[in-house]
């Protein structure tokens, strides 16, 4: 499998009761992104979201009061990719997850 370059911006940010995330994705040729996801969590709280396919992307989650705040939070992200075989073989998926620890700003 071909290496896939993928972060989360750091840092977050809280606006208006909404978190934003977002980060930036460099696929192997031959990957076709099919979906991206990402979760925040801090302390008992996660939210979750689907993200933008983008290779700089971003996706943003209303969150109640007090469910995230600025400070330290941990982010995972996962994508799965269609991956074309140019010499005529069978396609495959792959499915790649990440965790970074992230600030929260606000």
């Amino acid at each position: 499998m071909a290496a896939l370059n993928t972060n989360f911006n750091d840092p977050a940010n809280i606006r208006g009761g909404i978190v934003e995330v977002g980060g930036t994705t460099t696929p192997e040729a031959g990957y076709k992104l099919i979906s991206r996801a990402f979760t925040v969590q801090q302390k008992d709280t996660c939210v979750h979201r689907m993200a933008t396919k983008a290779n700089a992307w971003k996706a943003s989650q209303p969150i109640k009061e007090g469910d995230i705040e600025a400070g330290p939070a941990l982010a995972l992200g996962t994508e799965t990719y269609l991956v074309e075989r140019p010499m005529g073989g069978p396609s495959s998926y792959v499915t790649i997850s990440w965790a970074q620890s992230i600030t929260i700003k606000a």
